[in-house]
């Protein structure tokens, strides 16, 4: 596959209501502003995992194509299976404050 072909990203039901989720919280705990800056971080480094395959650390217990991310902010956690060059599907976005997600929850998303 050429590198001229767009990246894909996928999210999941699980991932688009996680991603809901995080919404409605910062707009219950902070300025509109500071949700959307953080929502369009989760999606820009969507975005950047699926151009760039080398970049992602492998789950544990899973083949390698399950592999998770952190945001720059350290705020998030992206669980996510890549799918083929160039393409990825997002599993789960998580809190990185929060307890990590266990195998089974990051599975029962891969639809």
């Amino acid at each position: 596959m050429s590198q001229s072909n767009p990246p894909s990203v996928r999210l999941t039901q699980q991932a688009q209501e996680d991603i809901r989720q995080i919404t409605e919280y910062y707009l219950a705990h902070t300025e509109p502003a500071v949700a959307t800056r953080n929502i369009a971080t989760i999606i820009s480094k969507c975005r950047y995992l699926a151009e760039n395959s080398f970049i992602g650390r492998k789950l544990d217990g899973l083949d390698d194509s399950y592999q998770f991310w952190t945001t720059n902010n350290h705020k998030h956690v992206i669980y996510f299976k890549r799918t083929g060059p160039r393409s990825i599907k997002i599993l789960r976005v998580w809190g990185a404050t929060r307890l990590p997600l266990g195998v089974e929850e990051i599975l029962s998303a891969d639809e």
